[in-house]
């Protein structure tokens, strides 16, 4: 019934994967504080509802985008199209589980308090975990 360290595990695998990383956008997870340059997302696991049985869950994942600020919106929005392809409507297989993922939201939220040079936006998308 391990299922926080499954989904993590499953999510990253993904964004581990050869395809994932060919992408170029840097990935860190939520406990992350630092500066990496001028693009890159910290992902967060927000478990928050019951499953289908003792080992579910439901719940979303948040994930950051840092771009460098004064560049428009194309620049966080051609990260979550890109992590759209990865995420919107996936089911990511794991071997104590599957996550099943739904559609995504985008909210920009403005130059970063700590590393003012970036811009920050919010792409959070909902999962459903199915436990074995």
């Amino acid at each position: 019934m391990a299922k926080y360290t499954e989904i993590e595990a499953i999510l990253n695998a993904l964004f581990d994967s050869v395809a994932w990383k060919s992408e170029n956008i840097k990935t860190f997870p939520g406990n992350f504080v630092g500066d990496t340059g001028n693009k890159y997302i910290r992902i967060s696991i927000l478990g928050n509802g019951k499953g289908v049985n003792i080992s579910s869950l439901s719940g979303a994942l948040m994930i950051d985008i840092f771009v460098d600020t004064g560049n428009g919106i194309n620049a966080y929005m051609l990260i979550a199209d890109t992590l759209d392809e990865y995420l919107v409507g996936k089911t990511l297989i794991g071997t104590n589980g599957n996550i099943q993922l739904m559609n995504s939201t985008v909210v920009p939220y403005g130059v970063d308090k700590d590393t003012p040079r970036l811009f920050r936006t919010l792409y959070s998308i909902p999962f459903n975990f199915i436990g074995t």
